[in-house]
């Protein structure tokens, strides 16, 4: 008789519908009395704070899930129709989520997460009110960090306005806020869309830090694009971009960047033209080639108080300007090898110079020629 063995147990959880509609109810009053307690204390969230208050979402929903035994692929559901009532797009939203894991090994992050599950617990169970500390966890997420060396590297991109300085004079007060405030827009979204932190506006553009630096080049990548759009569209209201980027390990204090990393980001930017993105080599390094980016090395490069020159890339993301480049290195080539015919060397002058006759017609000659002398002399 043979043995029957018995099926595996599936590891995988299935969807839980009833639970799922359950939870729907709980989070939607939860984002509610979640809402209203942060309004207090940031009536308007920028991106920085957005995101914060997303993390906070993503803990609670997980925590929720948990309670209503919801399916993992429910769960995420639940975090995206959540976050995305707030005014999260879709695809930022299906970003973060994808990212959680990776946000819980960063301290402040973890933090806003476990905030938002310990909310959830107290309001599941009528603990209390869960919001009470929601005052201390905003300021918490805004409140400047003691100095320290980051712990991996981080990508430093410097945004930057060319002519910025000429522009009030030129269109006007009102006018050169309206392109102020469409660049602030535009990076501030890409940074949303590619996990960029904002860490200050410097005036003239903004500076903005990345775990990734594919990711950086991302956002740069989106901005520039926008940016065009935007000059398409509203062309006496032109925004011309520089951006420029470099990755190292920064002193960080009071959520701000220090240090020659830093340093050599805004040199970057600052040799880059309008539209372009230039980055430095330790960036381009680690890029990786599936990305599909494509870049142009400019050569080793000076930067204004950094005493080694440094090789700057150009990241190549219309191919108008990957055609330019193409042409301009051709023309170069071209002329390299003009250079070197006009200076090649004359053939060097033989060492005996060639004789007209041969050694018959010479012993020829010379006996004509003594003859003839001999003649001569006879007549006088």
């Amino acid at each position: 008789m043979q043995g029957h063995s018995s099926p595996k147990k599936s590891s995988v959880i299935p969807d839980n519908e009833q639970g799922m509609s359950q939870a729907r109810l709980v989070i939607m009053k939860f984002l509610g009395g979640a809402v209203n307690a942060i309004k207090m204390t940031h009536p308007q969230l920028d991106a920085y704070n957005k995101f914060g208050v997303n993390l906070y979402m993503a803990g609670a929903c997980e925590l929720l899930g948990e309670h209503k035994k919801i399916s993992p692929e429910q769960r995420n559901m639940l975090i995206q129709e959540t976050v995305e009532v707030i005014g999260t797009r879709p695809e930022q939203a299906r970003h973060m989520i994808s990212r959680l894991d990776g946000y819980r090994k960063e301290g402040r992050y973890r933090q806003m997460i476990n905030a938002g599950r310990v909310a959830m617990d107290r309001h599941i169970h009528g603990s209390g009110d869960p919001f009470m500390a929601i005052g201390g966890i905003m300021k918490d997420w805004n409140t400047p960090q003691s100095q320290q060396v980051a712990a991996t590297s981080v990508t430093i991109l410097f945004t930057d306005m060319v002519g910025s300085t000429d522009m009030t004079q030129t269109i006007g007060d009102s006018a050169a806020q309206d392109i102020i405030r469409a660049h602030n827009f535009i990076v501030r979204a890409a940074l949303s869309h590619h996990n960029g932190k904002e860490v200050k506006h410097t005036g003239d553009g903004i500076m903005a830090s990345f775990d990734s630096p594919t990711d950086a080049v991302g956002a740069a990548i989106e901005i520039q694009q926008r940016a065009r759009e935007h000059n398409v569209k509203w062309p006496k209201l032109s925004l011309g971009l520089r951006i420029g980027m470099n990755t190292g390990e920064p002193i960080i204090e009071e959520n701000d960047y220090f240090g020659t990393t830093v340093q050599i980001a805004a040199r970057v930017c600052a040799a880059a033209g309008a539209d372009q993105i230039w980055l430095s080599a330790d960036t381009r390094a680690l890029i990786p080639p599936a990305s599909g980016m494509r870049f142009h090395s400019h050569g080793a490069q000076r930067l204004k108080g950094v005493k080694a020159p440094h090789e700057l890339f150009e990241v190549l993301w219309t191919e108008e300007r990957a055609q330019e480049l193409d042409r301009l290195k051709l023309r170069r080539e071209e002329m390299g090898q003009q250079k070197t015919a006009q200076v090649a060397p004359r053939p060097a002058a033989p060492s005996v110079l060639p004789t007209p006759y041969s050694p018959e017609e010479t012993a020829r000659a010379r006996e004509a020629a003594r003859q003839h002398l001999q003649h001569d002399g006879g007549k006088r």
